[in-house]
């Protein structure tokens, strides 16, 4: 497909090519998503673009180039190479001048259909997600790619790429799978049908990172980080979730965030939650919508060492309202902060609370006021961050399937007893889908109903959704 200002346009003025996306701080280990380890997308070195320019009536398209499979990762550029992954397993070397073809390499599987999970957020296919990262001391860019192990269907994996830019070829010691039980919990393995890779990469002492969501809430999955050493090994497999699944990482494409050497800062999603009150610096082994910190230990592993969790985590949880939507800021000490508090981090997810945290001390659960938030401070509610559309906390998508996951996750263990049939909204007709959606919520309320004693909570949120599809209008769409 050509390129577009969704994946890639190419040439938005020479200028643009010739600053687009080189690391400009002293944080960022390499040339990544949003020009540095903060993940600030401020490139105060720039000195092409200028307001004259994008005002002076000349600022425009000078270019553009053919590009197999969707462009979701972000474009790099470094020694005058301009760096394109697609879904369709496809990487491109670039003239950022001129937009003409350098090299272009197929990497080793054929990308993955999403229609085996009926999952229609990414189609046709999956294959490079997320942005990759380069290492301008090497030359060299790393990126994870979803495939089949052979051939077009089967078992599926995904694999961490190694690509020199001067010639389009793969680094010896690559690709490396990504596979395994978490180190931090031996009881939870890797699935990779149905994980994605969405998160931009970080490289950060030498250290490859990789962080992993769901693809449409897909059981199983959990939140992952891998660690591939440049050299090719795997350094570390943790995850979020250390009993069920949930607490995905995803960011709508954010990359995971570090605000100094060994450190790694990013936010999860939907899933068993923190219970309030814990302290920041006492992580549990489970952290569904949180801000984490991880810390990287002497044998390579990672270990969550402080997280925040709003207080009402458990509500977002249950209302899709992901916490990890908008990723995790850090701001620059040099023009934020305090005495009290000079280091800064903001996050934001679906439900539109913006959070301005302490990054050395993120407040942990209901260690506020009351059992509230321990944070800097909370703004909002105002337009939540989600891709390509905003979501309302409190309303419940009812795609059969995440029904039934979410009676699962809201009642847990007790949810696990009841015997419920699952049912999937594949008859024909939108009659027929309706009358199973209807059969489930009536399942729904009358478990939470019976297990909880009370309207409050999942059950009355489904009521609410009732009540505007009897007046007719549309319940909030899936996002």
């Amino acid at each position: 497909m050509g390129m577009s200002f969704r994946s890639v346009v190419g040439g938005i003025a020479a200028a643009m090519a010739a600053a687009l996306l080189v690391a400009t701080t002293a944080l960022a280990s390499g040339i990544t998503n949003s020009s540095d380890d903060l993940r600030t997308g401020w490139y105060p070195n720039e000195s092409a673009i200028t307001p004259g320019l994008v005002s002076g009536g000349t600022f425009g398209q000078e270019w553009s180039a053919n590009v197999e499979g969707q462009v979701y990762a972000q474009p790099l550029l470094d020694g005058g190479t301009l760096l394109v992954a697609t879904e369709k397993n496809r990487v491109y070397g670039l003239d950022p001048a001129t937009g003409e073809q350098r090299w272009s390499k197929t990497l080793a599987a054929t990308p993955w259909n999403p229609e085996e999970i009926k999952c229609g957020d990414l189609t046709p296919e999956i294959g490079v997600t997320s942005t990759p990262v380069i290492d301008a001391a090497t030359g060299v860019a790393y990126m994870t790619h979803k495939g089949y192990a052979s051939g077009s269907s089967g078992t599926v994996k995904y694999w961490m790429d190694a690509i020199e830019l001067a010639t389009g070829n793969e680094k010896a010691g690559f690709p490396v799978e990504l596979a395994g039980k978490a180190q931090n919990e031996s009881g939870q393995t890797f699935a990779p049908r149905t994980e994605l890779q969405r998160p931009g990469l970080l490289l950060m002492e030498g250290v490859v990172y990789a962080a992993f969501g769901s693809d449409c809430d897909a059981d199983p999955f959990q939140g992952w980080i891998f660690g591939v050493s440049e050299s090719g090994t795997v350094t570390a497999r943790w995850t979020s979730e250390t009993a069920d699944s949930g607490g995905g990482i995803w960011q709508s494409g954010a990359g995971l965030a570090s605000d100094g050497p060994g450190t790694i800062l990013f936010s999860t999603g939907n899933g068993a939650t923190p219970l309030p009150p814990t302290p920041g610096n006492e992580p549990p082994g489970t952290l569904g919508e949180s801000v984490v910190r991880v810390k990287v230990q002497g044998d390579g592993e990672l270990k969550a060492t402080d997280f925040f969790a709003p207080y009402d985590a458990a509500t977002l949880a249950s209302s899709d309202a992901d916490f990890a939507s908008g990723g995790v800021t850090g701001l620059p000490n040099e023009y934020f902060g305090t005495a009290s508090v000079p280091h800064l981090a903001v996050a934001v997810g679906k439900d539109g609370y913006v959070y301005l945290l302490n990054r050395d001390n993120l407040g942990g659960i209901g260690e506020g006021p009351g059992e509230g938030d321990k944070v800097v401070q909370r703004i909002g509610p105002n337009g939540g961050v989600a891709p390509g559309r905003v979501a309302r906390a409190g309303r419940l998508d009812l795609h059969p399937d995440r029904v039934e996951r979410e009676i699962r996750r809201r009642l847990g263990g007790q949810a696990r007893r009841l015997q419920i049939r699952r049912l999937r909204g594949r008859a024909a007709g939108a009659l027929a889908r309706r009358r199973i959606e209807r059969r489930l919520r009536l399942r729904l309320r009358g478990a939470c109903h019976h297990l909880l004693g009370h309207r409050r909570g999942f059950g009355a949120r489904l009521d609410r959704v009732d009540a505007e599809r009897h007046r007719g209008r549309r319940p909030a769409a899936r996002v």
